[in-house]
């Protein structure tokens, strides 16, 4: 569910924000300090590299997309990690789930060992925060956004929800 809350929410960003985006790569802003253009790519490099990790490969030898890339490209190169990460989810076990991350890829690369379902976590919230980055950016040049809250995706999807439509436990 979390993945396709993940999904959800970055499909809603991305519908605020593709004016924002186009505005800052003709006007040259992407590298002047924060801008929309910066925090989606990193939000995407960031899902990239975990999934590379995740999927057994050194997020070293992984090509990441130009943080310059036109606005359908980059909404291409969204929806892709989005879709794979779907996948990778949809694939798992609980029993992979509680694997260290170093036990499932059966490599010694990291000098600590969190278990899948921590990893997915923490990708989760880094996207949150980053959804959250760019709402802010959004908001200060004026441009209103979607609501992005759980609560809301849960209302409207119906996922997570119990015949009382309240939340599960």
């Amino acid at each position: 569910m979390l993945t396709e809350y993940n999904r959800w929410a970055n499909q809603r960003i991305m519908a605020d924000c593709k004016d924002a985006y186009n505005q800052e790569l003709q006007q040259g802003a992407v590298s002047d300090g924060p801008s929309v253009v910066s925090s989606l790519h990193q939000a995407l490099v960031k899902d990239l590299v975990w999934l590379a990790w995740l999927n057994g490969y050194n997020p070293d030898n992984t090509s990441t997309p130009k943080q310059n890339l036109d606005w359908l490209s980059f909404q291409e190169e969204r929806q892709s990690a989005d879709e794979r990460l779907m996948a990778f989810t949809d694939a798992i076990t609980e029993r992979q789930l509680a694997l260290g991350l170093v036990q499932m890829l059966k490599a010694e690369v990291l000098d600590i060992d969190p278990s899948v379902g921590l990893t997915l976590v923490h990708l989760f919230h880094q996207q949150s925060h980053h959804r959250a980055k760019v709402q802010t950016l959004l908001g200060q040049m004026g441009i209103s956004t979607g609501d992005l809250a759980f609560l809301t995706f849960q209302r409207i999807t119906g996922l997570g929800l119990n015949k009382s439509g309240r939340s599960d436990r």
